[in-house]
């Protein structure tokens, strides 16, 4: 996985420390979200199919062809959550991811023991303009509670992004916007445990399973912090 400044990241805890964050639900002083707002998400999970939003406990309607196990989404990107997210990719809240991989944590079960964590590929514009990549920190953080190892196994092959795309244009992108890393050893019975922020439309995901699928992986489940219907 990719580097996080460790100056950066010594500076935010001294921050964190010093002038802590209020709860984005009830505005208690001390993290992003406390104990009990965590809580009130974790009551509410997302139980639907991520293609199509109906009801579905196993993450996908039986209608939907696609090399995806099962997806588990931590909750709708709604009120606090939706609050909490912004901050995180666009206000630069990285105190967040730890609140993040709590979420993950608890609404994911126990998983293979030889379960690899591969995050979508973040547009490199993306992190440009935030100075850091989201899903390579949430990744990291997870892999570490977890115990899971994590690997870049999916390359962008395009680098547009699917911001302000309809559902027709982001299902077009995905499909030639990822690829396999041809230099990975991982071996393709190995489980994978593909990461994402915010599932929209299933787009993304489903086309990165598709190209994991193609390479060769039999095992592909999903896991997301938020899943938000495109208006």
């Amino acid at each position: 996985m990719g580097g996080v400044n460790v100056k950066n990241t010594m500076i935010e805890a001294l921050m964190q420390k010093v002038a802590p964050h209020p709860c984005f639900g009830c505005g208690k002083i001390g993290t992003p979200l406390c104990h009990n707002c965590k809580n009130n998400i974790t009551t509410e999970p997302f139980v639907g199919c991520i293609l199509c939003g109906n009801a579905s406990p196993e993450g996908l309607c039986a209608q939907h062809d696609v090399p995806i196990c099962k997806a588990w989404v931590a909750s709708e990107r709604r009120t606090v959550l939706r609050r909490v997210i912004n901050a995180y990719k666009f206000e630069n809240v990285k105190a967040s991811a730890h609140t993040f991989v709590d979420l993950l944590d608890d609404t994911l079960p126990i998983l293979p023991a030889n379960t690899v964590i591969v995050p979508v590929p973040t547009a490199p514009s993306h992190v440009r303009q935030r100075g850091y990549d989201h899903l390579d920190i949430l990744t990291r953080l997870l892999s570490q509670k977890r115990e899971m190892p994590a690997t870049r196994l999916l390359q962008r092959s395009s680098v547009k992004t699917q911001h302000q795309l309809n559902k027709l244009e982001r299902q077009q992108e995905a499909k030639v916007a990822f690829r396999v890393n041809k230099t990975s050893e991982v071996a393709f019975d190995t489980p994978l445990l593909l990461l994402d922020d915010i599932i929209t439309t299933g787009s993304t995901v489903t086309s990165c399973a598709q190209a994991l699928a193609d390479a060769g992986f039999k095992t592909i489940f999903v896991a997301a912090l938020a899943y938000q219907p495109l208006d």
